[in-house]
């Protein structure tokens, strides 16, 4: 073979060829220099920077744990706390009620005290209204008494200024306590 024919291949000359073996070992070189020296240390950042990003997602996981935990904790003592509210609750209302009940236990006893007291100075009264009318009753009766002893003497009085038959016998009810008045 000739020379010339060895010159081109694939239509391409040997210098063209060469330069584009040159240039590929070229740029495997410097990726292979880029990649050991610029590539190392944007993986490191990023291998640095996933395991930060996995420590902080592991804590906010632990952090929703602990969150759930007190969250759970503070729903069973709200739960505490309103069932011994509702106990305190009952509670108060059943003091209310006793104390209630006490009151009116009082109040009642006191209005039976003051009623017994209203009837004894009710009685009382009337014994001494009683008293007093029988005092006038019998002052009365001895004015009349009186009276008719001075005009008994006299025997020509008018029949209608002598004391009735009915008189008598109520003056002496009146005097012995059995009077006309009621009891």
């Amino acid at each position: 073979m000739d020379i010339a024919g060895f010159e081109r291949l694939f239509g391409l000359d040997i210098q063209l060829l060469f330069d584009v073996v040159i240039e590929f070992l070229l740029l495997m070189f410097l990726y292979f220099a880029m990649s050991r020296l610029f590539f190392r240390s944007v993986r490191r950042f990023l291998e640095e920077r996933q395991e930060v990003i996995q420590k902080e997602l592991g804590a906010a996981q632990k952090e929703e744990k602990k969150i759930l935990e007190l969250k759970a904790v503070y729903e069973d003592k709200l739960d505490q706390a309103k069932e011994e509210a509702g106990e305190l609750l009952a509670r108060s209302r059943q003091a209310a009620l006793d104390e209630q009940e006490q009151i009116i236990a009082r109040a009642k006893q006191e209005a039976t005290l003051r009623m017994a007291e209203a009837e004894a100075q009710a009685r009382q009264a009337k014994e001494h209204i009683r008293a007093r009318i029988q005092m006038q009753a019998r002052e009365l009766a001895a004015s009349i008494l009186i009276q008719i002893g001075d005009d008994g003497k006299k025997e020509d009085a008018a029949p209608e200024e002598q004391e009735p038959d009915w008189t008598k016998g109520r003056i002496k009810d009146m005097e012995g306590g059995h009077g006309d008045i009621h009891h």
